[in-house]
């Protein structure tokens, strides 16, 4: 009984759990596709999206100098979304590194000139509040949290 009873109230949890993050993501305005599903399995559901990445000037009062985890998301093929995921002590310059193909991971840089960078967006994972706190640790653990 005692089992049955635990049962019914861990389902019941985990099922707030879920409609709480669906109505976050819905607040925020993530697509809601198979990157999407991937989050809800992973429990990652980014801190802040970027959609305009034509205009990164109007990021970098929130960016420079602030560093933290953060995912390219190539949006193109809703089948087949694929995502980069880094670290960075300035999120704001590493943004500009990529957006200029300095310094940037050659893969990513290809799939931008092939889909253009209208088919991108650029989340925030994780903020990094504690300068103690190694980036690419926490970047590692979101990788892993993801079902590639």
């Amino acid at each position: 009984m005692k089992l049955f009873v635990f049962c019914i109230f861990f389902i019941l949890i985990f099922s707030v759990g879920i409609v709480s993050l669906m109505i976050n993501i819905i607040q925020k305005e993530i697509y809601f596709n198979s990157l999407t599903m991937d989050m809800l399995v992973a429990g990652i559901v980014p801190l802040k999206t970027y959609k305009n990445l034509f205009s990164p000037e109007n990021f970098r009062s929130e960016l420079h100098k602030l560093g933290g985890v953060y995912g390219l998301i190539n949006t193109a093929d809703s089948n087949n979304i694929k995502q980069y995921i880094g670290s960075s002590k300035d999120l704001y310059q590493r943004l500009m590194d990529h957006l200029k193909g300095r310094d940037c991971n050659s893969r990513l840089q290809r799939s931008i000139i092939k889909y253009g960078l209208s088919n991108f967006v650029f989340v925030i994972y994780y903020w990094q509040k504690d300068i103690s706190v190694t980036l690419t640790d926490i970047e590692t653990e979101i990788i892993k949290s993801f079902p590639f």
